[in-house]
């Protein structure tokens, strides 16, 4: 019998079940394997707090330990860039799982990684592109500094630049709060009142999503400024004073039913159904890459550095979220199909020419 080890590299989070989800999803992706004469051994990872030293380790006992020919898990597009030339040397194959907070470099990935992704970064353009569209020229970025630290400003600024180079962008986002504490609304709010943007884009998650939004329409500016904000802005509420309208993206263009608490469970699925199609007919390792890239379902380079797939939809799907009943109520109805941003290899490049800044942990928005 024909046997293949597969890393499952597993984070924490005190908002969603990311872990769990996600292996629950693979492993039911994985089932038509079972019925096959391929006997499939997963070899589980903890990543704690994502360390570079820690991390560093747990891939040395993929390689060397568990031989894993396969690694895979909630990983951020950072990390997998981090250890990309491992997975060239070893020739295993890495399938990176994320929500997308991050633009892919593909100048540090490899052939060997595949990112499997809702792509967040490109919805966040279209947003910006929307607002300057439909709601004014002036778009502002508000953040916690964590969720700051994404791809999400610049490409909210993009977007806005593509609808109307004479648009006006401005951003505020919170300083770092104490640890244990969360982020100092008061530090952000003066600024929107101040500028008066026809549109902000925020990107807050868990209890400092409803902290925001209560101080927001406390000042009254719910009013006159629109909101706009990434699905997670929607999920999970712990109650707000007032009713509010948020326009939002859906997670997954073709699929509604893939919501914020669900996406970590059908990433899991859709790796582990990926796994299965391409394992049997493959003789080796290389040949597993060579299949998942045929998929074209996961973001990937070929061995020159080009852009072989993209692995998404050249639209997302914009939805109005009315919140009601202190945020115990959410009624979505999508709004409209919306163009999106989809880039050559050329534009990924240049967007890397100069110093950028990433998180390495996967905890984005959960």
């Amino acid at each position: 019998m024909r046997q293949i080890n597969i890393g499952v590299l597993i984070p924490n989070s005190g908002i969603f079940p990311i872990g769990k989800s996600f292996e629950k999803g693979l492993k039911a992706g994985l089932k038509p394997l079972h019925e096959s004469d391929i006997e499939v051994e997963l070899s589980t990872e903890f990543s704690g707090q994502s360390g570079v030293r820690q991390l560093g380790e747990i891939f040395d006992r993929f390689f060397n330990y568990h031989n894993s020919d396969i690694v895979t898990g909630f990983i951020s597009n950072k990390m997998a860039e981090d250890v990309a030339v491992k997975f060239r040397e070893k020739q295993r194959t890495l399938i990176v799982n994320n929500v997308g907070g991050q633009i892919p470099d593909i100048t540090k990935l490899s052939e060997n990684v595949f990112v499997n992704s809702a792509h967040l970064w490109r919805h966040a353009w279209s947003l910006g592109h929307y607002g300057v569209k439909n709601l004014g020229k002036s778009g502002m970025y508000v953040s916690s500094v964590y969720d700051a630290g994404y791809s999400f400003s610049h490409m909210f600024n993009m977007g806005m630049t593509a609808a109307d180079p004479a648009s006006q962008w401005s951003f505020a986002v919170g300083s770092m709060p104490p640890n244990g504490k969360l982020t100092d609304m008061e530090v952000i709010l003066p600024h929107i009142d101040k500028q008066k943007p026809d549109f902000i884009f925020a990107t807050f998650c868990g209890t400092e999503t409803p902290l925001f939004l209560n101080e927001f329409m406390k000042r009254g500016l719910h009013k006159d400024i629109k909101v706009l904000g990434l699905p997670y802005l929607t999920s999970p509420f712990y109650g707000l004073d007032h009713d509010l309208h948020i326009t939002s993206t859906q997670l997954y263009h073709q699929d509604a039913t893939i919501t914020p608490d669900k996406v970590f469970y059908e990433l899991g699925l859709q790796t582990g159904e990926m796994i299965a199609s391409v394992v049997p007919d493959a003789k080796d390792n290389i040949e597993i890459q060579q299949r998942l890239a045929e998929l074209k379902q996961c973001f990937n380079i070929d061995a020159a550095g080009e852009l072989a797939n993209l692995g998404f939809e050249e639209q997302v799907t914009l939805t109005e979220n009315h919140i009601t009943d202190n945020g115990k109520q959410l009624n979505t109805t999508v709004l409209c199909e919306y163009e999106s941003y989809s880039p050559t290899a050329d534009q990924l490049r240049d967007m890397f020419k100069g110093p950028v800044f990433s998180w390495i942990n996967p905890y984005l928005c959960v």
